[in-house]
């Protein structure tokens, strides 16, 4: 960072963990988050005022999403937000948009002045996540792992193959 220039403080976002929400077997899912979101802390632990990142939430059960970003912001102060998925195995959140007006989400991730706002926009979301009634849709309240498998047989694939 102080090589390429003055860059005071990076927000790590996931490349690889974008898959994430790709999976059916929520428990892989859940266990999958948990190991990445505990790979990025300790990360960003060595450089705690200048690394930052975003919570990888398992999406296959609100409960379980819930609870993970629960445990992330519990267990370090690096997380500044979350990465929400724009579709659940090919469910679109299209409707996210009006849930966020309607429990006010969008004021959580508005606040973007200083980083000790994270853990309360964090806290924010949270609290919206659970009125939110599409997320709930995506699972149907049921564990995903037994939902259909992708064109070859893969559990860890939608519908799509790429």
């Amino acid at each position: 960072m102080d090589t390429d220039g003055p860059i005071d403080i990076a927000v790590l976002f996931p490349s690889l963990m974008a898959v994430a929400p790709a999976l059916w077997d929520s428990k892989f899912q859940a266990a999958l988050c948990r190991a990445y979101n505990n790979w990025v802390a300790d990360l960003c632990a060595a450089y705690p005022d200048r690394l930052k990142a975003v919570i990888v939430p398992p999406m296959n059960e609100v409960h379980a999403a819930i609870a993970e970003i629960h445990r992330c912001r519990n267990k370090s102060s690096a997380f500044v937000g979350i990465v929400i998925p724009s579709n659940i195995h090919g469910k679109s959140l299209g409707s996210f948009r009006a849930s966020v007006k309607a429990t006010r989400l969008e004021q959580a991730f508005k606040s973007r002045s200083s980083m000790s706002r994270g853990t309360r926009s964090i806290s924010k979301a949270v609290s919206a996540l659970r009125t939110c009634s599409w997320l709930d849709s995506c699972s149907g309240g049921r564990d995903l792992s037994s939902a259909p498998r992708g064109k070859e047989g893969d559990p860890t694939l939608t519908g799509e193959n790429s």
